[in-house]
């Protein structure tokens, strides 16, 4: 009789115990469940957050974290339908098992989470140093606008009157002069900074496919050769070859041609000049000039306000014998001759960079014959040029129907390229951007 009792009283024991465990499990899951609408709430507002970045590694951190939690779901159902009445038996002897795979799960849904939080500390990181960037690219920007004033008062009112002006008037009549023709042509200078920033960020923000192709003209052993050579090789033309029908806003030939403007900007020894006809549609909006007349336009006005930041020495007498109406009409003739002079004047050892990208949409209708005589005259530029460096490159989306004959090297580009999530970082860190910066005759 003892001996059964102290049988009853060791099952006792067990249920005992076993119930015990049961409410120590139980508690477990309700802090787990308690957890879970947390962590799922803090993911989606860090993958929110930090979606323009694109990392990879957060979006991997966060499919752990939800596999955990579906694990974990699991082993509940499996407790909870283990515990039942029927079950309740076998339930005792399974009980260590399901409390160890349980309390497993609910620790790995907490490192998980730890994990998310810490990728999303390296993504905030990573923000604010592309901020900081940003900062500096602002500094400088307002550095080199500070530059070109004091160029301007340098030149035009503190220096003696150059024999590059004319010798009879003074000063202020050269400052007059200047600005009547950038009066006259309609230059709008911030306008080709909002042009190369709206290239990069919609290139930035656009899918690998789009990236990879950018990347893949950027390696280009052919650009490459043309952007750093120390030799007038002729101008280049670069077919994107893009789908027109089914492309909407810039291409990848756009974002490499941005990248390029602004690596141009930061050479001492380059004067860069860009276009980009896509950020100026040729149809559509209020009356205004021919869209390559307004191209040519801003190239010449480019062109010499360039020359007077570098406090170049400049020469517009040929000016008197122009019809200011041709000027302010906006007229090709004119303004290709007005290129033409003051091309003949940058000085020995200069190189200068004239980029225009998405041609091809110029190269329509009433449009294909201006274009046509743009392209000519700027490329008997290059041939004719023995002193400074000439890098014409013009580029198409799509491709270039006639003014292909005007070119001495022509890329053709694939039509598509395999994706490849490395394609940003070798854009932003390409060795032709680097060694732009530091070619030099």
């Amino acid at each position: 009789m003892t001996d059964k009792s102290y049988s009853i009283c060791g099952v006792f024991t067990i249920a005992l115990n076993a119930a015990g465990q049961y409410v120590k499990v139980e508690d477990a899951i309700i802090d787990a469940l308690a957890q879970i609408p947390e962590a799922v709430s803090d993911t989606r507002r860090y993958i929110k957050l930090y979606a323009e970045t694109k990392d990879h590694r957060l979006e991997e951190r966060t499919f752990d974290l939800y596999l955990s939690i579906l694990k974990a779901l699991n082993h509940i159902m499996r407790f909870f339908a283990e515990r039942s009445v029927n079950k309740f038996a076998g339930s005792l002897f399974k009980q260590h098992s399901y409390q160890k795979d349980l309390f497993s799960s609910i620790d790995n849904i907490k490192a998980q989470v730890s994990r998310v939080k810490e990728e999303s500390e390296h993504c905030m990181q990573r923000r604010v140093a592309d901020m900081q960037k940003s900062i500096v690219n602002t500094d400088q920007n307002a550095t080199k606008s500070l530059q070109l004033l004091q160029a301007l008062y340098n030149q035009l009112i503190l220096q003696e009157p150059r024999s590059s002006f004319d010798q009879g008037a003074p000063a202020s009549n050269n400052k007059k002069q200047l600005d009547s023709l950038l009066t006259a042509v309609q230059f709008d200078g911030d306008a080709v900074s909002r042009d190369i920033q709206t290239c990069l960020r919609s290139g930035h923000a656009s899918d690998e496919a789009f990236q990879a192709k950018a990347a893949k003209l950027i390696e280009s052993p052919q650009l490459k050769n043309f952007i750093v050579s120390n030799a007038n090789q002729g101008a280049l033309l670069i077919n994107g070859n893009e789908d027109m029908s089914a492309t909407e806003g810039i291409s990848p030939v756009s974002l490499v041609s941005a990248r390029i403007a602004v690596a141009s900007e930061s050479t001492p020894q380059t004067l860069s000049l860009s276009f980009f006809c896509t950020e100026h549609h040729p149809y559509g909006g209020p009356p205004r000039p021919p869209a390559p007349a307004v191209m040519m336009a801003t190239l010449t006005a480019q062109l010499l306000t360039k020359m007077v930041e570098r406090s170049l020495s400049i020469d517009l007498s040929f000016c008197d014998d122009l019809e200011m109406e041709d000027i302010s009409g906006l007229n090709l003739k004119t303004l290709s001759l007005i290129f033409s002079e003051l091309a003949k004047q940058i000085p020995e050892g200069t190189i200068l960079v004239c980029l225009i990208d998405g041609i091809d949409m110029y190269e329509t209708g009433d449009f294909r014959e201006d274009v046509d005589t743009i392209i000519r005259r700027m490329a008997r530029q290059v041939s004719k040029r023995t002193k400074m460096i000439f890098k014409l490159i013009v580029t198409c989306s799509g491709r270039a129907r006639a003014i292909q004959t005007h070119f001495a090297s022509v890329i053709n580009m694939e039509e598509s390229v395999e994706p490849d999530d490395s394609s940003r970082w070798r854009i932003d860190n390409s060795d032709i951007l680097e060694d732009l910066q530091h070619t030099g005759p």
